[in-house]
């Protein structure tokens, strides 16, 4: 197991306090410390994983309260024990109670909440603050391992192609949907619609060029969703279908055509936290179709859809 922080054995005169979290470096959790510091406790903050054992993390630093703070960074559960090796039992769950997220509020009340467990809990006085009481009673099952909460994010905004294989530049809607796996990674599934048809110019006539596509695909992000900044790369297939409109010149006869082709993407994002739920985000996508979509003139290739395709959105996103 790796700690984020280094459990220190007991003083007499402090309470040791574990805090288990995604990540040590959020606002909330940040705030948590000092709040827990200010108060006289002695932190000791653990990575989560989905098979942390609460009563070992808490009997190896000497603690008789447990804190672990969701995923998301809204809400804190805390667990307490009457003397240290005793198993753990789930107390309370704590919110800002303010009806919107506040890391500051938060921390404050997870600090009183601590606190009250602190002079609830019947004190060890048969044994030394650092060494575990034994158990008279039959051993009680460890607290389930606190998994990593599932959830989704869906992204919308307008999006440009820039103009590349003799196509020109296009505008459309970008939709991205996220199922996040782990507070890092995801499976997603992309979609964009044409709104401003690209354009081909050639002696013989012009054509209106309107490539859509919708696929699937995962990324890793640099941090939580809830990291005031966030990077991601991800890769991803997806099926391209070009709507053409051509117009003839002179002796020449336009007509409409459909190409489909696969579509194999890269996209690179990066976003800024609005609120906790809220993120404004920044897209950059590039592919290649095979086969190539060409679009032809009087017998003659004029243009190439998706060789390279480019694409960039500005989008909002929101998780659930």
């Amino acid at each position: 197991m790796v700690g984020l922080g280094v459990g220190r054995a007991a003083r007499a005169d402090v309470e040791p306090v574990v805090v288990v979290a995604d990540d040590a470096t959020t606002p909330v959790m940040k705030r948590l410390a000092l709040e827990l510091a200010r108060g006289g406790y002695d932190v000791a903050t653990v990575a989560a994983s989905p098979d942390l054992d609460f009563n070992a993390e808490a009997a190896l630093h000497h603690a008789r309260v447990l804190l672990r703070l969701s995923p998301r960074g809204d809400t804190i559960d805390v667990w307490a024990a009457d003397t240290v090796g005793h198993a753990l039992r789930f107390r309370q769950r704590v919110t800002s109670g303010s009806g919107q997220e506040d890391p500051d509020l938060l921390a404050i009340r997870a600090q009183e909440a601590v606190h009250g467990e602190s002079l609830t809990l019947a004190p060890d006085k048969s044994q030394p603050a650092h060494s575990p009481a034994p158990c008279a009673e039959a051993p009680r099952a460890a607290p389930a391992a606190v998994e990593v909460t599932r959830t989704v994010s869906a992204s919308l905004g307008p999006s440009v192609g820039l103009g590349t294989g003799g196509v020109g530049a296009g505008a459309g809607v970008l939709f991205g949907l996220s199922w996040l796996a782990t507070s890092r990674i995801a499976l997603e599934g992309l979609a964009r619609i044409p709104l401003v048809p690209s354009s081909v110019n050639a002696a013989q006539g012009t054509a209106r060029v309107a490539p859509a596509f919708l696929g699937v695909g995962a990324s890793v992000a640099s941090s939580p969703f809830d990291a005031p900044l966030r990077a991601s790369i991800g890769a991803g297939a997806a099926l391209e279908w070009t709507h053409v409109q051509g117009a003839g010149s002179d002796a020449f006869v336009g007509h409409d055509d459909d190409l489909f082709s696969a579509l194999v993407y890269l996209r690179a994002s990066a976003s800024v936290g609005l609120t906790g739920r809220l993120r404004l985000r920044l897209d950059a996508l590039g592919g290649v179709v095979a086969p190539a979509q060409q679009i032809v003139f009087a017998g003659q290739r004029v243009a190439t859809v998706g060789a390279p395709m480019i694409d960039a959105a500005l989008s909002l996103e929101a998780l659930w």
